[in-house]
């Protein structure tokens, strides 16, 4: 029987994480949105939520909404994935927390999204309620995020992780 090592401390650093380095990815939609005041039609690797559970959002809430599910996409990613290293589920990939592991973790961590949360919150099937091109702007969102991750992770360790 595999003995478990994670702590808490891991998982909230790991969260932390995540939701700093999504909040990186979305920083340059938040500049636009503060230069252009509301004008810009597609902020860039952020979703432009339009509707939420049926309900029609104003242009500020629609970036409001866009960007707080892209920072909490972020700290799900990041609070999830030392569970997962902790398991050993990625090591026909590699080591934990290299970027071959996270880019698998990634594609599983999208396809949730897509297929599954995206659906719930009314956005369709890989998000195509939203736009033709949601799909991809998770897919690099998450990448970036995993980048990000990837290159914040070493100075914690050994500490954590």
């Amino acid at each position: 029987m595999m003995s478990i090592k994670i702590s808490m401390n891991d998982i909230i650093l790991g969260a932390s994480i995540g939701g700093l380095a999504a909040f990186a990815v979305s920083a340059p939609a938040i500049a636009f949105e503060i230069i252009r005041r509301g004008k810009v039609k597609d902020l860039p690797l952020v979703v432009d939520v339009k509707n939420i559970f049926s309900f029609h959002l104003s242009r500020l809430a629609t970036f409001a909404v866009g960007v707080f599910l892209h920072i909490l996409m972020g700290v799900v990613f990041g609070g999830i994935y030392p569970i997962i290293a902790d398991h050993d589920w990625f090591a026909f990939v590699g080591p934990a927390y290299n970027l071959g592991t996270l880019s698998v973790y990634t594609v599983l961590v999208w396809l949730l999204f897509c297929v599954v949360l995206f659906p719930i919150f009314g956005f369709g099937w890989f998000g195509k309620r939203e736009g033709k091109m949601v799909w991809l702007e998770v897919l690099v969102s998450l990448f970036l995020i995993a980048l990000i991750f990837c290159l914040a992770v070493p100075f914690f360790q050994p500490s954590f992780f």
